[in-house]
């Protein structure tokens, strides 16, 4: 006789596999408050009872009576499927992907066709066509690795962008800044070190304002905004690791090392 296991109907909508790690995800979906809802979870969670439990604050149907059916259901359903169920790499870092067949610019995967465009966030969301999603999907590690690819798109127009950035052109260290920031791609395609520009000099100099044209290249340029293309130096060693590591073939924006509060950070 069949049995409710869970109070809604639950389907397994993708797998992604990690570039870098082969680390293997399921994006799941629900029915919650009438809508389908979108998941993605480690296969490991889905794969023990009492991990899968952690999913329910997300809205998904289980508890810990029925736990243990619902991931058998799930390895079930997975094994029935496991052909058609559409599968997509992904990375958690940005630039480069895919044996530089596509390059991850925040969410946007960018190849030699169309730009594909993922505009709803890693995790849960609305329900959404995964018939478009890019064969290469960015994956973050924390959500401060998230905030950090937001801060990577496109907004307003390139003309209106030229024109608000032409009359600064004239002092050479905003030129510099430009060609720095939009060399990043370029230099894993080139095999050379990544360099260090530092724009130094007196407060009121117009220091700021020079990054943020720097990184205007490549999305949000306003170093207060917590998705920024920018940020300061008001973080930890490891903080700027982490953020190389995924910024990766993408510039790395720092404002002001006077508010870095360990000054050996800034000479390493």
């Amino acid at each position: 006789t069949p049995s409710i296991i869970m109070s809604a109907p639950v389907v397994i909508t993708r797998r992604l596999i990690g570039i870098a790690d082969e680390k293997e995800l399921m994006e799941l979906a629900w029915v919650h408050d009438g809508k389908w809802k979108r998941l993605v979870v480690d296969r490991g969670i889905l794969a023990n009872k009492n991990k899968i439990l952690e999913l329910a604050s997300s809205g998904f149907p289980v508890n810990s009576n029925t736990a243990g059916q619902a991931v058998q259901f799930l390895s079930d359903f997975e094994r029935a499927n496991r052909d058609v169920i559409p599968r997509t790499k992904s990375s958690s870092s940005l630039g480069w992907v895919d044996e530089k067949n596509g390059f991850l610019w925040g969410r946007e995967l960018i190849t030699s066709g169309a730009p594909n465009r993922r505009t709803r966030g890693w995790g849960a969301s609305a329900a959404a066509d995964t018939s478009s999603a890019p064969s290469v999907e960015f994956r973050p590690l924390s959500d401060g690795d998230d905030q950090i690819a937001q801060g990577f798109h496109s907004r307003g127009t390139f003309d209106a962008w030229r024109a608000a950035v032409i009359p600064i052109l004239e002092h050479d260290p905003v030129r510099l800044l430009i060609l720095a920031s939009v060399s990043a791609p370029l230099l894993e395609i080139l095999d050379v070190p990544n360099p260090i520009v530092e724009l130094c000099g007196d407060t009121s100099r117009g220091k700021t304002i020079a990054l943020r044209v720097a990184a205007s290249c490549w999305g949000c340029p306003n170093e207060k905004s917590p998705r920024s293309a920018m940020s300061t130096w008001d973080v930890t060693r490891v903080g700027v690791e982490q953020s190389l590591a995924t910024v990766n073939n993408l510039p790395l924006i720092l404002d002001d090392t006077q508010r870095c509060k360990w000054r050996d950070v800034v000479k390493q």
